[in-house]
Formats: C-alpha cells, structure tokens, sequence
C-alpha cells in the first residue's frame, strides 16, 4: 500500500490514508505502480489534486460537493504561492468542498 501512495504521490495526487509513501520505492517498481493506476482509471482523483488556477479549483470544487464527503480533509498547513501579476495561494478543492 505505501508503493501505491509513493506512485500517488509521484503523480501529485493524493495517497492512501494511513500509509505514507515509501521512501525506497524502486524506479522500476513505481513505473509499474503508475501503469498499473493509470490502467485501472485514477481519473476520480483528479478533483481532489490542489491546484491555484480558479477555474480548474472551481471545477474541482464543484465535483467534490457532488461527492459526500464524509471526513474533513486535511489540506495544507502551509500551501504553496504561485506568482504571477498576483499572488494566489494553491487550494485543496477537498477542503473548500467540505467547508462549501
């Protein structure tokens, strides 16, 4: 399960709860976790992938209030700043979706 969250993670989407990811994950073995993810359809992560661009946040806001989310994510104690004319601060859609 932690290869699947470093495969997770590799890809910026979130990982399993609980299990961390592995921090000695061979490269030939991630490789194979992300085909294999990739194969299965991650595609329902892509909500929840942080992002500072307002449209795909809205976007992905949107499709988490669909969703009942049942427990309160855990966001970023810290987000990450883009810089561009203005600063916008990179927002977990799963966080605004349950505070929605």
């Amino acid at each position: 399960m932690q290869n699947i969250s470093a495969a997770l993670y590799e890809l910026k989407m979130p990982w399993i709860l609980g299990y961390l990811p592995a921090k000695n994950i061979g490269t030939v073995i991630k490789e194979k976790m992300i085909a294999m993810l990739h194969t299965s359809g991650i595609a329902f992560l892509e909500p929840f992938v942080a992002t500072s661009d307002p449209v795909a946040l809205a976007r992905n806001v949107t499709a988490l209030r669909k969703r009942a989310l049942m427990a309160r994510p855990l966001g970023s104690a810290r987000p990450a700043m883009v810089s561009t004319i203005a600063t916008s601060y990179v927002r977990d859609p799963a966080v605004k979706a349950w505070i929605l």
